[in-house]
């Protein structure tokens, strides 16, 4: 299986590919052909990191803690903390304020 996350470059939608309802349209702005496939390797606001943390709470995860399904480019198999790791990474304050402080931050 495979969890296909698109982004509008026009209005900043992001969703599931199955919410796409016009194929190469957004469903938020109807822009046609401004949607692109989110991977690993793009760069993300906050507002799209705080959007990919919410829907990788979709995928399923299998019993050994890897998940089930692609999602942004980790194949189905992947350790989900591989997964958590890549957001750690790009998230001021870590996953953990995303995941249990509502992704708030205070550099100070």
């Amino acid at each position: 299986m495979n969890l296909k996350i698109c982004r509008c470059n026009r209005c900043g939608w992001l969703g599931r590919e199955e919410e796409i309802t016009i194929p190469g349209h957004c469903p938020e702005c109807q822009e046609y052909e401004g949607l692109e496939v989110c991977g690993q390797d793009m760069a993300y606001t906050k507002e799209e990191l705080r959007g990919l943390w919410l829907l990788f709470s979709d995928v399923s995860i299998a019993d050994e803690d890897c998940i089930e399904e692609e999602y942004l480019g980790f194949p189905a198999g992947t350790y989900r903390f591989d997964v958590w790791l890549w957001f750690d990474v790009r998230w001021p304050g870590g996953v953990y304020s995303l995941a249990y402080e509502g992704g708030e931050y205070d550099a100070g």
